[in-house]
């Protein structure tokens, strides 16, 4: 027996593959516009997904956490220099440690 997906899991589903305004999502899963909505609202909300743009119509995208972290990480590296001649940089870098690291691996085995 398969298992159905919801209609909020197949919005997020169809975000994390494009970009998409609520009438597309509307027009290729026949969710009821006003459910559309309410989906899209909670998804904000929870920070599952933003939007690409702040006039309508709205796009709205997927956050894709994975690539948000590598980022950071990113940056972080590239910035080392600078970031560390703060004391209290240093001393959130060192109090987290094995967090960065844990960071580390995730990205990595992405």
């Amino acid at each position: 027996m398969t298992k159905k997906i919801s209609e909020k899991d197949q919005i997020l589903e169809l975000l994390t593959k494009t970009e998409l305004t609520s009438s597309k999502i509307h027009e290729l899963t026949e969710i009821d516009k006003q459910h559309v909505y309410i989906y899209l609202n909670s998804l904000l909300k929870d920070k599952k997904i933003e939007r690409l743009n702040d006039r309508k119509p709205y796009i709205y995208f997927a956050v894709k956490t994975k690539e948000y972290l590598a980022f950071l990480n990113n940056f972080f590296k590239d910035n080392i220099n600078y970031l560390m001649k703060d004391p209290k940089i240093v001393k959130f870098v060192e109090k987290n440690e094995k967090l960065f690291n844990k960071i580390e691996m995730v990205i990595i085995n992405a």
